[in-house]
């Protein structure tokens, strides 16, 4: 609840980012990505740009972090796959390459 409080007032008055701890604005952002509430967010900002800047860009931080995050998450099962493809061509007969 606390943190929707946080965001109504950081989209009431942009400059009140200035004076919170950058760690936890992407926190808070990153804890309503995907929902309505992110969405509805983002489009209010976005009708009013000029003077949300800085509400802006720490949602744009938020969304490259969860991005990060789940580009990290993903070469380990891209690596699972190519490795599960190396092993079925090594299981072809060379005759299969002719």
């Amino acid at each position: 609840m606390q943190g929707l409080v946080r965001i109504t007032g950081w989209h009431k008055n942009d400059d009140t980012l200035d004076e919170e701890n950058e760690a936890e604005v992407l926190d808070t952002l990153q804890s309503i990505q995907g929902t309505q509430l992110m969405d509805y967010i983002k489009e209010a900002t976005l009708k009013q740009e000029k003077d949300h800047q800085k509400l802006l860009a720490a949602i744009r931080k938020a969304e490259e972090a969860e991005m990060t995050n789940e580009e990290t998450i993903s070469p380990e099962s891209d690596s699972a796959q190519e490795n599960s493809d190396a092993s079925e061509e090594a299981d072809r007969p060379l005759s299969y390459y002719l």
